[in-house]
């Protein structure tokens, strides 16, 4: 009977307070509360409704109900644990370096990576392009073996892709954390010294020797290039099978001076190494180009070792005026031999001279018939000399100048031609040190009839030229190489129509 009392009481009350409401055209709606009675409700849901009294309920001696009466909400039914909603933003992920215990490797070094995102959501796919993010399989010591979910510890990606240096993965939550897992290394195995005085009980087991074979072999392996190439040979290697792909380059990462051994050259995904000479590295080619995948051009790389070892043949590269022409692969011992026509070169009166190991050098022998045998590999350079007239620069006059009386004819000498140099160039000593390249000079007697034909004693153009005597000095330096179409003597009479080199000084 009381409890029949108090729900009258309270609907009395709630009736009260939806007039009071109403009055400042304030409604309140309570779902369900139209269609369904309290008792419908406590029948559904399985929980004792709660009084609306506003009373503090009294524990009740009725058995009927079973339960004390709550005015908490009753609970939904189901398991909605995990469900993450529809069109939830993902924005960050972020990649963790680990050991197998899932500690960080060294927080110092290889902090953690977050990687802000954009236009993303919850369980959307994401490439995980590691230069982008300067991520290495490879670090102090340790192997990754494997890429986890943070928030989800059964959630494994495969290494499939890692040689293509990208992962797959997808957006779990919000913040999304991967944990890239490294294995640490293996010590190299030391062998022990092959002991002939060991007794029969120190000798190892077939099984040990088994075992032992085995890790040997994967010590060698580690330290195992891609390719090896003796010194002398040459090798290509194909990069990025498969796929569109554009945009190739390819360069040596760990040396400076990795032309003192091979040669690189490259077309497209091919990369081909000629060996010249022995080394104990093992070179690392990096290969980057851009593959076109479903989200566009990504960039790609990927390495390859390579050890250059001594072979039984070497490497002889002959240049032409800088242009390599020939390449000969010749046994150690042998002389090399130049196979193709005699160099020429069509600058004046340039002719061939010999062979020498740099370029433009003096130091060179006048066939390949001189040439020592080959003990490794070697460049050799074309030399061109020429015939050639020297003048010195008139005083108060420009080095630019062309006319042939703002100079004095001071004899012929013997000069280099060097490579790049073309009979419609000037060059001025300012950028090249044109001394380097005379052979000989003219004679002294042949300059001092020059400084006599000049400095005669006599008026030209209202000026007084001093008069040579024989007790003056002179110094001279190279100031212009160049080709005249024709030279001069003393007199400025011609003694050469042709095309001939001049040295001003």
């Amino acid at each position: 009977m009381l409890k029949h009392v108090r729900r009258g009481a309270a609907l009395i009350l709630s009736m009260a307070m939806f007039i009071q409401l109403g009055i400042g055209n304030n409604y309140i709606t309570f779902a369900n509360e139209e269609s369904q009675t309290p008792e419908q409700t406590q029948e559904e849901s399985g929980t004792t409704a709660p009084e609306t009294t506003g009373e503090v309920p009294e524990e009740s001696n009725d058995d009927s109900t079973g339960t004390q009466e709550s005015t908490e909400p009753a609970p939904e039914t189901g398991n909605n644990e995990g469900t993450v909603p529809d069109n939830v933003a993902a924005s960050t992920l972020v990649v963790q370096f680990v050991n197998e215990d899932k500690t960080n490797i060294d927080v110092n070094q290889y902090p953690d990576k977050e990687i802000a995102l954009t236009g993303l959501y919850v369980n959307d796919p994401y490439q995980l392009v590691f230069n982008d993010h300067q991520i290495n399989t490879e670090i102090e010591g340790y192997t990754l073996s494997k890429i986890v979910d943070a928030n989800d510890a059964q959630k494994e990606y495969p290494l499939t892709t890692m040689e293509q240096g990208y992962v797959d993965i997808t957006l779990s939550q919000n913040v999304t954390k991967i944990q890239l897992v490294y294995t640490k290394n293996p010590e190299p195995v030391q062998q022990p010294e092959n002991n002939q005085t060991e007794t029969d009980s120190q000798q190892p087991s077939e099984e040990q020797e088994e075992d032992e074979s085995e890790n040997s072999i994967d010590v060698l392996r580690a330290d195992e290039p891609d390719y090896t190439v003796e010194a002398g040979e040459s090798i290509t290697i194909n990069g990025s099978d498969g796929g569109f792909t554009r945009s190739h380059s390819w360069s040596v990462r760990n040396q400076n001076n990795y032309n003192e051994f091979f040669n690189l050259t490259s077309d497209g995904d091919e990369a081909t190494i000629t060996a010249k000479k022995t080394s104990n590295e093992i070179f690392t080619i990096a290969h980057q180009y851009q593959e076109l995948t479903w989200n566009g051009w990504r960039d790609r790389s990927e390495t390859f070792t390579v050890r250059i070892i001594k072979g039984n043949r070497f490497i002889v590269n002959w240049y032409v005026n800088g242009q390599l022409v020939e390449t000969d692969r010749v046994l150690e011992g042998d002389q090399p031999t130049y196979d193709s026509r005699t160099p020429e070169r069509n600058c004046g009166e340039a002719e061939f001279a010999g062979w020498a190991t740099e370029p433009n050098s003096k130091s060179f022998v006048n066939d390949d018939s001189q040439l020592p045998e080959v003990t490794e590999s070697v460049d050799y350079y074309a030399v061109f000399t020429t015939r050639t007239y020297f003048y010195f620069l008139l005083p108060n006059k420009d080095s630019t100048s062309q006319n042939a009386k703002d100079y004095m004819y001071s004899g012929e000498g013997e000069i280099i031609v060097p490579d790049g140099f073309n009979e419609n160039d000037r060059w001025y000593s300012s950028t090249y040190d044109l001394d380097q390249y005379i052979i000989t000079y003219p004679s002294d007697d042949a300059i001092r009839q020059g400084l006599a034909s000049y400095y005669d004693g006599k008026w030209h153009n209202g000026e007084k030229r001093p008069l040579y005597t024989e007790d003056w000095t002179y110094a001279y330096d190279a100031i212009t190489l160049n080709v005249g179409n024709t030279s001069v003597g003393y007199d400025y009479e011609t003694i050469n129509p042709g095309q001939t080199h001049h040295i001003d000084m």
